[in-house]
């Protein structure tokens, strides 16, 4: 098991961030297990993704728990899934596709000369894939 604040961890693509409470737990386990199972059956989600996971008695609320995620995140893209959430079938398949084909598009938008800009005030660049 890695621990997130260790500076060691080798950087992933995707990090799927889940939390809840302990009064959520058969709720979380549930999302855990299919995240599991998905990760385990999607031969490029064994190198491509891990799973992090926040439970507390509701000492820290979802925000925190949120922040406390993105102060130690290991990769370049991920995913807060609460409680509530319902994994679809190929979800992990899914998104690691979804983000092959952005990034893909990113880097053919340069290759066309295509411009992007964020808001109407700031100057146009290329679009680039951002590397944390």
């Amino acid at each position: 098991m890695i621990r997130p604040e260790e500076k060691n961890v080798p950087k992933i693509l995707l990090e799927f961030l889940v939390y809840g409470t302990e009064d959520k737990k058969p709720q979380v386990t549930r999302i855990l297990d299919e995240l599991q199972k998905q990760q385990s059956e999607t031969r490029a989600a064994a190198k491509r993704m891990r799973i992090l996971w926040y439970m507390d008695k509701g000492e820290m609320t979802d925000e925190e728990k949120k922040s406390w995620f993105l102060e130690n995140k290991k990769c370049k893209y991920h995913i807060f899934i609460d409680p509530g959430f319902i994994i679809p079938k190929n979800y992990v398949k899914d998104c690691l596709t979804k983000i092959r084909l952005c990034e893909n598009s990113i880097k053919n938008l340069k290759g066309y000369g295509i411009l992007i800009s964020e808001n109407k005030k700031s100057q146009e660049s290329y679009a680039e894939v951002i590397e944390d």
